[in-house]
């Protein structure tokens, strides 16, 4: 998709949200607006960066590389940085990517530890949102198809992931042995079926960074004086994250706000408090993004050597040569 054509989506969806907004009403809301409780929201923003850092750090572990706590707290907010003003959310992934990619062995553990990290935490955002919509089922159909759906994407991320432990991928592997990429990718999922003990942090991480971002917008909707259960701000929060995967605008912008929006209106929450929270989710995180940039802009030409890692013991199989590969 042409990056006119997503810039032409992201306003037209724009203004579509701002059509629908009864601006009689908006003053109302502003007015309530209780600041120690959106101050407070703004500051836990800072929990989920160092939350995130955490969860990418275990990532990085399942696959042998090992860096430094404050290192990919930098990168992971510099990556934020690019994501914000780059005109695609991939920028700040290969920004990552490249910070980490270790010295020794298969470089590609570095990418397989992003994209391992991602997946986990969002199928962490739909396992809260799955059983926080059992809360609303009896009344909502919103909520009824959001257990479907969300039950149909765990099944089948638990299912891959079983597959992969039980070995059922082996005998397309043995048809695919000969070519150039199946090195590193048997390397890399050697490493998550050795990983045991160590997906458990990721997977409390991941679920915790979930927890306080529905926790974020619950709190925004209760400094607006709006009544909108945690369960539902859940339930809201998957909608926009399964946005965040349609490539079809800049970042998402319009089409996160519409999702955000629109399931929020269908869980019977009003209109202009759903709006005002998503705007206030999408800009106050713009402080956040500048101050990594700043902190980007006066990062040395050459930086330290991937973040301090330290080469670990292979896990699930002989440990890789000493060589530079994919």
């Amino acid at each position: 998709m042409g990056r006119l054509l997503k810039v032409a989506v992201a306003v037209v969806l724009l203004v579509v949200l701002a059509y629908g907004v009864d601006w009689a009403a908006l003053p109302k809301y502003l007015e309530q607006l209780s600041w120690p409780a959106a101050i407070a929201s703004f500051v836990a923003l800072s929990l989920q960066f160092a939350v995130s850092a955490w969860k990418w750090q275990w990532a990085l572990r399942l696959h042998g590389v090992e860096c430094r706590y404050l290192y990919l707290l930098k990168c992971i907010g510099i990556g934020f940085f690019f994501n914000h003003f780059l005109p695609s959310g991939i920028g700040g992934d290969a920004y990552r990517v490249m910070k980490t990619m270790p010295g020794e062995g298969f470089a590609s553990r570095a990418l397989s530890a992003v994209i391992v990290e991602r997946v986990v935490g969002f199928a962490a955002l739909l396992a809260i949102a799955f059983f926080a919509a059992f809360d609303l089922a009896g009344e909502s159909e919103t909520a009824r198809t959001t257990i479907k759906f969300a039950g149909v994407a765990l099944a089948g991320v638990a299912f891959v992931a079983w597959a992969v432990h039980r070995g059922w991928h082996e005998p397309l592997f043995e048809r695919i042995r000969h070519t150039r990429m199946f090195a590193p990718v048997d390397h890399n999922l050697a490493h998550l079926r050795g990983g045991r003990g160590r997906w458990i942090p990721l997977i409390a991480l991941s679920l915790l960074f979930q927890a306080i971002a529905i926790g974020i917008t619950y709190g925004f909707f209760w400094s607006l004086g709006a009544s909108v259960a945690y369960s539902m701000c859940a339930v809201i929060m998957a909608a926009a994250g399964v946005a965040t995967i349609l490539p079809i605008s800049i970042n998402g912008l319009g089409v996160v706000e519409g999702a955000f929006v629109g399931s929020a209106l269908a869980l019977d929450v009003p209109y202009e408090p759903a709006l005002i929270v998503a705007i206030l989710l999408r800009l106050l995180l713009v402080p956040y993004a500048l101050l990594f940039g700043v902190i980007y802009a006066l990062e040395p030409a050459r930086g330290p050597s991937p973040s301090g890692q330290k080469p670990q013991a292979e896990s699930g199989k002989p440990a890789p040569g000493t060589g530079r590969r994919a």
